[in-house]
């Protein structure tokens, strides 16, 4: 699960960061489930970046997020605000911002990526479902 959450959602850009974005909670809370119970990673190992809005009250989101994910403020890296206002958006979702997990290595990031080439290796055969 956490490959397939990694390929649809994951950053593959960037060498030796694993970074999940979502507005979503329970698809960063599976994120944290996958890195701490199948990667291996230390939960104090984690990283977290919000992104939110200028018309956003920071402090508040931090806070709904800390006890969403349980983490500890000491995980969190400064936001990013943007100069936009969530009040302007017409989607749902963004309620809270969009939370940006992270963690860094090298080989269990190329790990990863081995992995989602295997699955579309696989798939770009044609194979019938």
């Amino acid at each position: 699960m956490g490959l397939m959450l990694y390929w649809g959602e994951g950053l593959k850009a960037t060498k030796g960061t694993i970074s999940f974005a979502n507005t979503n909670p329970a698809m960063i809370r599976m994120a944290i489930y996958w890195l701490v119970n199948c990667m291996c990673f230390e939960r104090s190992n984690l990283r977290v970046k919000l992104h939110l809005y200028s018309d956003m009250n920071i402090e508040r989101e931090t806070q709904y997020w800390m006890r969403e994910l349980e983490v500890l403020r000491t995980q969190f890296r400064k936001p990013y605000i943007k100069e936009s206002k969530l009040g302007n958006l017409t989607q749902k979702g963004f309620g809270h911002g969009t939370c940006d997990l992270n963690v860094c290595s090298t080989k269990k990031k190329d790990s990863i990526m081995m992995g989602i080439q295997v699955v579309s290796d696989y798939f770009s055969r044609g194979v019938t479902i």
